[in-house]
């Protein structure tokens, strides 16, 4: 597998390797390819156990019911802090409790520091062996519960449910005053345990003054939660104020294994981030460019970054449905009428009903496997029409005639020529491309000078696509252009926005 690089920043993962605590330590995000191609790939939940996702046969027995965690509590336990920095990053549930003792993330690395104040304390982790390494591993522990109170994490969760002791009762015991100060910032207030003590009852009457001092010193208000993008700011001067572009360094979401500026990054469409305040996650949204063109891209861009974020997140997951249900009741009766005038082909209609999606050129606006995906599925319905056996014509021209490359264009190449309506057979005939573009065919060197006074005013032009098959000219001048026409200026926006998302980015599930 291509080695890929943390989902942290660069200016973050080399701070937090270069930490004291972090010497002579390995993290797992050095070497953690698969599982963060699983996680972007939807392959790999993030609520998962390490036990689930590693598998038993990668486990020895002794560690397996070690792993039955979450990799967020995994490295709250081990004290491996880019790890748990980039499961926060993808969007880890800080709030999961694991099965065997209904514990957090929170709870379990500052429990981990506890143990490292306590080196008598039986260790969970057998593989930890002596007091220096022990000390260590805690120390790193409480880097990680110090960031998960700043991630506004539920500190009012206890270490043991039966005994009501809280996370503020064990910093006192410990007389860690820093944690104990950065608890009441965030909210944190004494609570009796079962026996009826507060956190400040174990201490001594000069520490009793001084918890005293920090708690009248506490602000009426939780401190506000720094933006999980490990940017610097706060989340609301972040992610949760606007979109953010998606980090070029990281995996592409197209799942190609290549990282976004080597991928998918150039192409006519813009990939950001969002704040779902309602699952606590930045999670990347894809816009593409109304037209095709920078100016259309643009202002496009501008208008859905006017809206709240968690507007512009709902019309993404909303869009696809909307569209199904507007596809149903009014677009499926006019694509029958255009073939009813034999002047698209049914085989096409066919496919395009189906799929509830007019596939037409557009250009590098989607990752390849993407298209390649959409692609291979409208086709797999001009296959079904062929295999009814209602269509007299030979299976070659339905196919030429009805199917689509992954570009969205003709899969059989129509030569661009001009007066030429040579067409690949998909055996023996086989087209030459532009060298620039790589988006125009010709059946030879004549048809390719012939046409170069007009191609070139359009070759690598952000509008430029492959050449449409005839059905799908003639939808886009019946049915598409006058949906967009027959719209106000912002109505179009979104109309517009509406198709082309609910066509290009349609859900994984949904392929």
């Amino acid at each position: 597998m291509a080695s890929t690089k943390p989902h942290i920043p660069k200016n973050v993962l080399r701070r937090l390797l270069c930490l004291q605590t972090m010497k002579g330590f390995s993290s797992m995000v050095l070497d953690f390819d698969e599982i963060r191609q699983g996680i972007v790939n939807l392959q790999v939940g993030l609520d998962m156990t390490v036990r689930d996702i590693l598998g038993k046969d990668r486990i020895p027995p002794a560690q397996q019911e070690n792993l039955n965690v979450t990799w967020l509590q995994y490295a709250a336990r081990t004290g491996d802090i880019p790890l748990a920095y980039e499961m926060i990053r993808f969007g880890a549930n800080i709030e999961v409790k694991d099965n065997e003792r209904g514990q957090t993330a929170l709870n379990m690395a500052y429990e981990r520091y506890l143990e490292s104040q306590s080196p008598t304390r039986r260790m969970r982790f057998p593989h930890i062996d002596g007091v220096s390494e022990l000390v260590q591993v805690g120390s790193r522990a409480r880097e990680i519960a110090l960031m998960l109170v700043e991630q506004h994490a539920n500190i009012d969760v206890t270490f043991d449910e039966d005994l009501k002791v809280t996370i503020l009762h064990m910093a006192c015991m410990v007389k860690d005053w820093d944690f104990v100060g950065l608890l009441i910032r965030h909210g944190a207030r004494e609570k009796m345990n079962v026996y009826g003590y507060l956190p400040s009852d174990i201490l001594t009457p000069e520490e009793q003054n001084r918890f005293k001092q920090i708690l009248s010193a506490a602000p009426t208000q939780r401190a506000p939660r720094m933006c999980p993008c490990w940017s610097g700011e706060i989340l609301l001067e972040c992610h949760a104020k606007e979109p953010k572009p998606y980090p070029s360094e990281f995996l592409c979401r197209c799942r190609s294994g290549k990282s976004h500026k080597r991928c998918c990054e150039g192409r006519n469409f813009d990939r950001m981030e969002v704040w779902n305040a309602k699952e606590g996650w930045i999670q990347p949204m894809d816009i593409p460019s109304p037209g095709f063109s920078t100016g259309g891209r643009d202002s496009l861009r501008t208008y859905l970054a006017s809206m709240p974020a968690s507007l512009q997140l709902g019309a993404a997951a909303n869009l696809k449905a909307i569209h199904d249900v507007y596809f149903d009741a009014h677009l499926s009766s006019d694509v029958d009428a255009l073939v009813s005038k034999n002047i698209v082909d049914p085989a096409f209609a066919w496919a395009v009903k189906r799929s509830r999606w007019i596939p037409r050129p557009l250009g590098p606006i989607r990752s390849k496997p993407h298209m390649a995906a959409h692609a291979e599925k409208f086709n797999g319905y001009v296959d079904e029409y062929i295999r009814k056996g209602i269509d007299s014509r030979p299976k070659p021209v339905i196919e030429r005639a009805a199917k689509i490359h992954p570009s969205g264009g003709a899969l059989y190449k129509v030569c661009e020529g001009p007066g030429c309506k040579m067409q690949e057979d998909g055996g023996s005939i086989s087209f030459k491309r532009c060298g620039k573009c790589r988006l125009a065919f010709y059946c030879g060197v004549d048809c390719q000078r012939a046409h170069w006074k007009g191609h070139k005013i359009t070759c690598c032009s952000p509008s430029q696509t492959e050449r449409a098959l005839p059905s799908q000219k003639v939808m886009q001048e019946h049915i598409i252009t006058p949906l967009v026409d027959g719209t106000d200026h912002n109505t179009e926006k979104l109309e517009y926005y509406d198709e082309v998302v609910a066509q290009l980015l349609q859900s994984e599930g949904s392929n």
